[in-house]
């Protein structure tokens, strides 16, 4: 199994998203494909963490598996509370997802307070941690996409940031890594474009 989309791939994944799914699971995929954030780290998110002014998301949190359950705890490190940057698009899906949820929050006696769920149960409740790869798999299966697990989307940020240009120091930052080693080790592999450009760029730059 690969560990990550190319772009085209990543394009296509989240078009047949849009298509099959709920808005809800779309503004998920968006969002991780989009921010390099932990599948636990979205599932913990709640509307008060993000700015939409701003465009950014703060991460606290996180979710965690314990003896009494799935639960909410702090991030386990200063790296991984950190401030992440949103593009302007994503930031709108993501208010027209809050207005959307609003609305199915009321039609089921519910508010939306600062602390409600982003991304919210059938009973809103937080969800198990396997419910995205089911989403995914669900998607995948239908429209015979390639299979990555939903880290893979971390990889797919980090690959494709790294080939726009994204300095490793805002990489490391953007997806809470403690040690920069592990950003350049794990995260910024050489795709396949990159590798047959190296002689000719090398060359290039010789010029004899």
């Amino acid at each position: 199994m690969h560990l990550n989309y190319t772009k085209e791939k990543l394009q296509k994944f989240l078009q047949c998203v849009y298509e099959s799914s709920d808005f809800k699971v779309y503004t998920f995929f968006r969002l991780v494909a989009f921010s390099g954030m932990r599948k636990g780290e979205l599932l913990a998110l709640t509307w008060s963490d993000i700015h939409f002014k701003e465009m950014t998301v703060s991460i606290t949190k996180t979710q965690s598996r314990g003896k009494d359950g799935i639960n909410v705890q702090t991030a386990k490190t200063s790296e991984s509370m950190r401030t992440v940057w949103l593009d302007r698009k994503t930031i709108s899906i993501l208010e027209d997802w809050k207005k959307e949820q609003k609305s199915w929050l009321l039609q089921r006696g519910y508010t939306q307070p600062p602390t409600q769920l982003v991304f919210q149960s059938t009973f809103n409740n937080m969800y198990q941690p396997v419910k995205p790869r089911l989403w995914m798999l669900r998607v995948t299966d239908e429209y015979n996409l390639k299979r990555i697990t939903i880290h893979g989307f971390r990889h797919t940020y980090a690959t494709i940031a790294y080939e726009a240009g994204l300095d490793v120091k805002q990489l490391q930052h953007q997806l809470g890594h403690r040690n920069i080693q592990t950003t350049l080790d794990i995260y910024t592999a050489i795709t396949n474009s990159q590798k047959s450009d190296i002689a000719d760029r090398y060359s290039s730059f010789l010029n004899f």
